[in-house]
């Protein structure tokens, strides 16, 4: 197991650009203990480089926009075939993160 951290900014809405372990999958999102938004959707590159600049695009499964209901202090299981072929994404809250969140993604 590894472990990323993705940071919203105080007012943001959206995460910096993490690259995703390669050979691992992406299996939890855990969630800070203060967090404004109600649901996250992610946005994924498949053609980011080492430092995650890229076009990112909504995640959707299937016909429909991959969105998560959150809260806090959750740790929250990604099935593998959602990040299946990205190289980075990026997390976006429903709501602007007043004083940031911070993330934890789980790789294994």
């Amino acid at each position: 197991m590894s472990v990323k951290s993705a940071t919203i900014i105080a007012g943001g809405t959206a995460t910096e650009n993490v690259v995703l372990e390669r050979l691992k999958d992406l299996v939890r999102i855990e969630t800070p203990a203060v967090l404004v938004g109600t649901s996250i959707t992610l946005h994924g590159s498949t053609d980011s480089d080492i430092a995650g600049s890229g076009t990112y695009k909504p995640v959707y499964n299937g016909a429909t926009l991959y969105s998560l209901t959150v809260g806090t202090s959750r740790s929250i299981v990604i099935p593998p075939e959602i990040c299946k072929g990205l190289t980075a994404i990026r997390i976006t809250s429903s709501a602007n993160e007043t004083t940031g969140a911070i993330f934890t993604l789980v790789f294994g």
